[in-house]
């Protein structure tokens, strides 16, 4: 018997290091750990000690013999993985560095202000905590509560929110204080920070809409963003979800797209806002074989049974992910003689890049693609990423990401870096990578501030500058 890594694993690599086989692939430092969605068991090395099981974060570990009939899929990825992968890299537990003597910044704690109160400022404050116990941290939270898009971009019922579980310890802990609804930029700027603290982390992930058109400020009344949705079903908002439908149309295929569908799917027939709903469309800018969607991700979508999942009669090929393994046998095209009024119809239309929508003046919204394409619906939910917020004093691309070099923030014109700034999160390298790769992320980022510090060794600068 073995143990299988569900889709929702979170790559938090808890699991890797409570292994006594080191059977779970792939590791940090391995050329696919990015673009990997999730982690995978070797069934031919795993002994069945349950170890995994207890250091998942999001219980996303189940023996074989316990998975459902929807959840076979994922024992077929885990073995198919190490059967393609090749030769395992040298096996060994993450590297771990000692917790250094106490040190002080002019006879005093050293002061750090971590901006931002998600999962990138939560491993970052847990690394801190871990490298030294003589430091007081205060966090700074533009919202009322903890958890940032993992409380307000994930549905409910995801596996993911029990990640939520994983702030109790850090955010509890004295040394620790939060500042809620207070935001860097409007209530308090970044020169005060560095006059009031020895060193800030900008943890504050990336939460701004990517502009849809170049017309967005004049959208129509009928176009709302993913994250209003969720946060409204989340409790995050103070207003009521939308009403989406009857006929609801989805920009976007990635990830976040696929929350949306999820909440859809679970409100069908027992929602007032979705009871009207009858059809989905999804628009994605993408190819079928280039869709922004992790293939686990989408493998949960496909296995609710009250869905029925489509794509067009346009597409000449089959659709496949984005690591090439086919969504068949979920992935079909409609057949408008087989209709079963139980499932709600989701299809997916790919390379539709959306150039406008206007209203018809008849209660529903016209959206114009490449190619001449329009597409009727009663509503839309932009979902097609994020940047980070500007604030000033941080340099920073035109997507947000803000100018670093493994972590440290660096100057546009001299490329030096700014004394006591630091980044971490998608902040740092852009909206993508899961939310468990953070953990590594802030490793990097608060060894450059633990050596500007003098709260541990240097070690070899690794990397070169965005």
């Amino acid at each position: 018997m073995a143990h299988v890594i569900l889709g929702h694993c979170c790559k938090d690599v808890s699991c890797l290091n409570a292994c006594p086989r080191d059977c779970i692939r792939p590791r940090p430092g391995d050329p696919d750990f990015a673009t990997t969605p999730t982690l995978h068991i070797d069934p031919s090395s795993c002994i069945d000690c349950t170890a995994c099981v207890d250091a998942c974060p999001t219980s996303a570990i189940k023996p074989d013999h316990a998975l459902t009939a929807t959840e076979q899929h994922h024992l077929r990825r885990n073995s198919d993985y190490f059967a393609h992968s090749g030769p395992r890299t040298t096996p060994g537990r993450l590297p771990t560095t000692p917790l250094p003597r106490p040190s002080s910044v002019g006879g005093r704690r050293p002061r750090i202000a971590v901006v931002g109160a998600g999962p990138a400022a939560m491993y970052t404050i847990r690394e801190l905590l871990r490298r030294s116990s003589f430091v007081d941290v205060t966090v700074y939270e533009r919202h009322a509560h903890l958890g940032g898009l993992l409380r307000t971009a994930i549905a409910p019922d995801a596996g993911l929110r029990e990640m939520l579980s994983l702030f109790d310890v850090p955010f509890g802990d004295d040394r620790v204080n939060v500042v809620y609804n207070t935001e860097i930029g409007r209530d308090l700027s970044l020169e005060a920070l560095r006059r009031r603290f020895d060193a800030v982390v900008f943890a504050h992930g990336a939460s701004i809409p990517r502009p849809l058109t170049r017309s967005d400020s004049a959208l129509p009344v009928g176009v709302y963003d993913a994250l209003d949705v969720l946060a409204g079903v989340n409790n995050s908002s103070p207003t009521e979800p939308p009403t989406l439908g009857p006929h609801c149309l989805i920009i976007g295929a990635g990830n976040v797209a696929l929350e949306v569908i999820r909440y859809l799917a679970h409100q069908h027939g027992t929602s007032p806002s979705i009871a009207a709903l009858t059809q989905v469309t999804v628009l994605s800018r993408a190819c079928a074989d280039r869709s922004a969607f992790a293939t686990p991700a989408m493998q949960d979508i496909l296995a609710l049974p009250n869905l029925s999942i489509h794509t067009t009669r346009t597409l000449d090929h089959e659709p496949v992910s984005a690591a090439g393994q086919p969504l068949r046998p979920a992935m079909n095209h409609p057949d408008p003689n087989d209709r079963d009024d139980t499932r709600l119809p989701v299809v997916f239309c790919f390379e539709q890049h959306v150039t406008n929508i206007e209203s018809t003046g008849t209660g529903e919204l016209s959206v114009y693609t490449t190619g001449g394409h329009t597409f009727l619906a009663s509503t839309v939910v932009r979902a097609i990423g994020f940047r980070t917020a500007h604030i000033d004093g941080l340099p920073d691309t035109h997507n947000g990401q803000i100018l670093n070099r493994n972590g440290r923030v660096i100057s546009p014109t001299t490329r030096d870096p700014l004394h006591g700034v630091y980044v971490v999160g998608w902040a740092k390298r852009g909206a993508h990578g899961g939310i468990g790769e953070n953990r590594v992320c802030a490793a990097e980022t608060v060894e450059q501030l633990a050596i500007d510090l003098h709260l541990t060794r240097p070690t070899h600068q690794r990397g070169t500058a965005m």
